[in-house]
């Protein structure tokens, strides 16, 4: 499943990649995020591949449980306007519960 935020920003970075193709700058688009809440906006900017490929961030202790198996309130607080309204489930017969 998609969540609209996460499609409509996808359409973003592919509208995004072709206007650089068109200008012939090469390199990969990138999302950085400018805020939190009802206030979360993002900025897309072209970095170099090697920037952003074999990465691999770590989630930050504050976002997982003492007890090391669940999130906190910190990270589903950070993952809302990312997940933007959450979609009607056949197999939940409702909204997932976070």
């Amino acid at each position: 499943m998609q969540s609209q935020v996460d499609a409509q920003e996808a359409r973003a970075c592919g509208r995004q990649a072709v206007k650089y193709a068109i200008t012939e700058i090469s390199g990969s688009v990138a999302i950085k995020r400018l805020g939190n809440g009802s206030k979360y906006k993002i900025e897309l900017f072209r970095t170099d591949l090697k920037n952003v490929a074999e990465k691999t961030r770590s989630m930050p202790d504050e976002y997982i449980a003492s007890d090391g198996n669940d999130i906190t309130d910190a990270f589903i607080e950070y993952a809302k306007p990312l997940a933007g309204p959450l979609p009607k489930t056949e197999y939940l017969g409702n909204y997932p519960r976070i």
